[in-house]
């Protein structure tokens, strides 16, 4: 799916945005949307997510709540220390 990067400095919002990629730590993500269609019991539904995509594995971060944000990332350095200890 493609990803309509945001250009304008007053669309980028997320303390994401121009960092590492925490899913697959290659890629770099961009505040953005991304346009879908989703079929649920016969019904056409389009949408956008709004978030940050990576430019390499296309994942992306789409909790913006600073709260939710911090629960996130220790769970990603939780993950990173079990894959140390392994």
């Amino acid at each position: 799916m493609e990803v309509e990067v945001f250009e304008d400095v007053d669309q980028i919002w997320s303390k994401w945005h121009g960092q590492r990629c925490p899913m697959c730590k290659e890629g770099v993500l961009s505040d953005g949307v991304r346009y879908g269609t989703k079929e649920i019991a016969g019904i056409k539904y389009e949408y956008k997510q709004v978030a940050s995509w990576c430019d390499t594995c296309g994942d992306g971060v789409i909790i913006n709540n600073p709260i939710k944000e911090v629960s996130l990332e220790e769970f990603l350095e939780a993950q990173r220390l079990q894959k140390l200890e392994a």
